[in-house]
């Protein structure tokens, strides 16, 4: 019984250890060499005789332990195990026939098993080996003088080769990349220095870097291969003095070369950085880099990007369709830097001055301006074009930017930081891929007769600005919003007269702004006209034409007390006027035309819709109600161009005294007759002309011509023959009368050049039919002026087509723009019509 003991021990050892067997390959591989455990002295070698080894534990190679792997043989881990080499580890193939270190599963994930791991007291000759399905392909863990050469290292899920407080190290000529949805880095340094990472070719780490350095100071990174990564080459917090020369960084995702959080003394130099989508060179929290000798090419949006960074020198680069930017919150952010004109941008210097005064940049062919602290400064006549910001300035005053051409830019066209007293005249700033002017933290800034045209985000953007006045420029075509203004603070900021067309968004957008006044703008044809939101309080809208945009105004979420005054707001395919929590806000004496709703206002929060009477409130162009009356109460006989009933927007908003006339330059006429006059000067008083709004809407006018005894009645009618007419002319002098045949009355827009000072017109003794040439109501006292009532005339009549009645003007009545008088005189007379 005894001696049979150990037969039968190792018989059962044989089956367990062939079952296990079975089980392994049965479904992964019938064949190889199962391997696990410590390795101890001298060590092993993996030949091609043996191979495939299976891995079916973590192999540790003890110290003092040599494992060799020999061209040819495959190594594959049949779980999440490791290499550990506390030894020496040689798994040196050849071109020919190199080494297969992978995934025993037929079919491969990432992460199947875990790393080569290289400790402190290991060393390793890593060389044509092909390295898959791992967590990390090599892990060296404080570990030095490695060499790992001519490997093809993918597939894998954390990173490919991985330095953690390691140095000294030669990692060259490998192939690092992984699949295309893997988050994993190509080389990631933790904590290491002095390794060189050299003629590498790195790519497809779509959601992770090329290079990444954390905290690894004294690396050389030299002619590597790094594409199609999220970030080409990264390094973060303090990772100083390393060499990045020579490497082609070219269509990554984000940036080429990014430094984060304090990476310091660093050189960049030589390096082909291109078409990468985000930013060639981005520099943030960083300071005292080298970037000299560079080619920077066709990175989406930035060149070369300076981030809250200072004493950085950027000299001899050679910048193709981009440029230099520069971002901070201090001065020192700006002019610290050294920036020559020995760089280029676009085969032209780009000009950097800082600290100084007095200089005149004037019709020089140069690719970018860039002025950080300086003042008295003219930029005129340039044609700057496909940089990234045609002309910067910080911390700078007394610039004035005249005549420029500056177009096709990658990101803005003007950028201004902390700058005041700045005029910005008479450029084109147009097809920008970002923003054409943006203004942050500045004042005292005039942007005036520019064309602000087709930028691929807003015409115009200002952040926390103030005393900013926008006048006379065209803003359209922008494919977001025309004019931003952002807050808070943002306020005092003045938009006067310029024509805000076709802005896909908004043409104006107000958010947590204040103070500010938009008037005597054309906007039209945008996504909205003009948006007042998130606590935009105490703003002025006033004499805007708004017309064919999806809303007119909207006034949203608790933007408060502001003003909408004097406005046409017409044919909105929305909305014409849209309150919505919004309250205290007045809204009065506007055109309100057409528009598929005339207004909304959610709840009425103390809105108020008209200026009370005899001020009057809006003109609807639905309004059905009739002035028969007049007074606060509407209950007088007699019209007042207010409508007799309230305009009802909601059951809890209403216009309570709505205009049946439209403000502005209209007169509402009739059906039938109307005796009016034209208050304006015209420059062609032909009658068709002069009535041209209204073509085709009244069928006769005539005149009484006090001087023609033989036929006072001139007529002009439209059921005649033309050459019986013998009325033709039509001046500011004159009243006429005209029939209306339009159902229910038409408003007549009258054009010609406002009386800035008296008219004359001659009263003949009789009766004769006066215009009143003026651009306000006036007691008849004040009217009369230079004539004394009842000493010069007799009488003075008008008619009123509302009621169809004639009132004669007393002493108290007024005389009203755009109606005609029978003024009965006793003598010739010249009478001086106040304007």
């Amino acid at each position: 019984m005894i001696n049979r003991l150990p037969s039968i021990g190792i018989v059962c050892l044989l089956v367990i250890v062939g079952f296990v067997g079975f089980f392994n390959f049965e479904s992964e591989n019938a064949h190889g060499t199962l391997v696990g455990g410590p390795i101890s002295p001298p060590g092993e070698i993996w030949d091609l005789a043996g191979s495939p080894y299976i891995v079916v534990g973590d192999v540790i190679v003890l110290s003092g332990a040599i494992l060799t792997i020999e061209p040819g043989v495959e190594v594959k881990f049949d779980g999440y195990y490791s290499i550990y080499v506390d030894g020496n580890l040689s798994a040196v193939g050849n071109k020919i026939s190199g080494i297969n270190i992978t995934s025993n599963k037929i079919t491969p994930l990432l992460s199947d098993w875990r790393n080569i791991q290289i400790n402190s007291t290991g060393h390793a000759e890593i060389k044509y080996c092909d390295i898959t399905y791992g967590s990390c392909g090599i892990y060296l863990d404080s570990s030095s003088n490695n060499n790992i050469t001519n490997n093809k290292v993918h597939s894998n899920d954390y990173s490919g080769i991985y330095l953690d407080s390691s140095s000294n190290n030669n990692i060259t000529s490998n192939q690092i990349y992984n699949q295309s949805d893997s988050s994993g880095d190509g080389i990631y340094l933790y904590s290491s220095s002095n390794n060189n990472i050299t003629s590498n070719q790195i790519y497809n780490h779509s959601n992770g870097v090329g290079i990444l350095l954390d905290s690894s100071s004294n690396n050389n990174i030299i002619n590597n291969n790094i594409t199609s990564n999220y970030e080409g080459i990264y390094l973060l917090f303090s990772s100083n003095s390393n060499m990045i020369n020579g490497n082609n960084i070219f269509l990554n995702k984000g940036a080429g070369i990014y430094f984060w959080w304090f990476p310091s003394n660093n050189i960049i130099t030589n390096n082909n950085v291109s078409s990468n989508s985000y930013c060639g060179i981005y520099l943030a929290y960083s300071s005292n880099n080298i970037i000299t000798n560079n080619t920077v090419l066709s990175n989406n949006e930035w060149g070369i990007w300076l981030y809250r960074t200072s004493n950085n020198s950027i000299a001899n680069n050679n910048i193709t369709n981009d440029g230099v930017f520069i971002k901070g919150n201090q001065l020192s952010h700006y002019n610290t830097h050294t920036i020559p004109d020995n760089n280029t941008v676009n085969d032209r210097p780009l000009f950097y001055y800082k600290d100084s005064n007095g200089i005149n940049i004037d019709g020089i062919s140069l690719g970018q301006v860039i002025l950080a602290n300086c003042t008295n400064v003219n930029v005129k006549n340039l044609q700057i074009n496909k940089t990234d910001v045609g002309i910067e300035l910080a911390y700078s005053m007394n610039i004035n930017i005249t005549g420029n051409n500056i177009s096709n830019n990658d990101v803005l066209g003007i950028y201004l930081d902390s700058a005041s007293n700045t005029k910005i005249t008479n450029n084109n700033i147009s097809s920008n891929e970002l923003i054409g002017i943006i203004l942050y933290s500045s004042s005292n800034i005039d942007i005036t007769n520019n064309d602000i045209s087709s930028n691929l985000n807003d015409g115009i953007k200002s952040w926390f600005c103030s005393s900013v006045d926008i006048i006379n420029n065209n803003i359209s075509s922008n494919k977001m919003r025309g004019i931003t203004i952002h807050g808070p603070p943002s306020s005092y900021n003045s938009i006067t007269n310029n024509n805000i067309s076709s802005n896909l968004e908004e043409g104006i957008y107000l958010r947590w702004s204040s103070n500010h006044t938009i008037t005597n703008n054309n906007i039209s044809n945008n996504g909205e006209g003009i948006q007042l939101d998130f606590q935009s309080n105490d703003n002025t809208i006033a004499d805007n034409n708004v017309s064919n945009n999806k809303y007119g105004i909207r006034v949203l979420s608790s933007s408060n007390n502001n003003m909408i005054i004097s406005n046409k707001i017409s044919s909105n395919n929305v909305e014409g006027i849209n309150l919505s929590s919004s309250s205290n806000n007045k809204i009065y004496h506007n055109n309100i035309i057409n528009n598929l709703n005339q207004a909304y206002d959610d709840t009425n929060f103390g809105n108020q819709w008209d200026n009370g009477y005899p001020s009057g409130g809006n003109y609807w162009s639905d309004y059905d109600g009739v002035d028969y009356y007049k007074g606060p109460n509407q209950d007088i006989l007699g019209g007042d161009g207010i409508g007799d009933t309230p305009y009802a927007i909601d059951d809890d908003s209403r216009d309570n005294y709505p205009l049946v006339v439209p403000i502005g330059n209209y007169i509402f006429l009739y059906e039938g007759w109307n005796l009016i006059s034209i208050p304006y000067i015209q420059s062609n008083t032909n009658v068709g002309d002069v009535l041209s709004s209204i073509n085709g809407s009244y069928k006769a006018v005539q005149w009484y011509n006090t001087m023609d005894d033989n036929d006072h009645w001139k007529h002009n009618c439209s059921l005649k023959p033309s050459h019986l007419n013998d009325f033709h002319d039509i001046d500011h002098t004159i009243g006429f009368w005209i029939y209306i045949t339009e159902q229910g009355g038409i408003s007549f827009e009258y054009f010609g050049i406002p009386p800035f000072e008296n008219m004359i017109i001659t009263l003949y003794p009789g009766w004769n039919l006066v215009g009143y040439p003026s651009s306000s109501n006036k007691t008849r006292t004040m009217a009369l002026n230079n004539i004394i009532f009842e000493q010069d005339l007799n009488a003075i009549w008008t008619y009123d087509a509302s009621t169809q009645t004639w009132d004669e003007i007393e002493e108290f009545d007024y005389f009203e723009v755009g109606r005609g008088y029978y003024i009965n005189s006793k003598y010739e007379r010249v009478w001086d019509v106040p304007p």
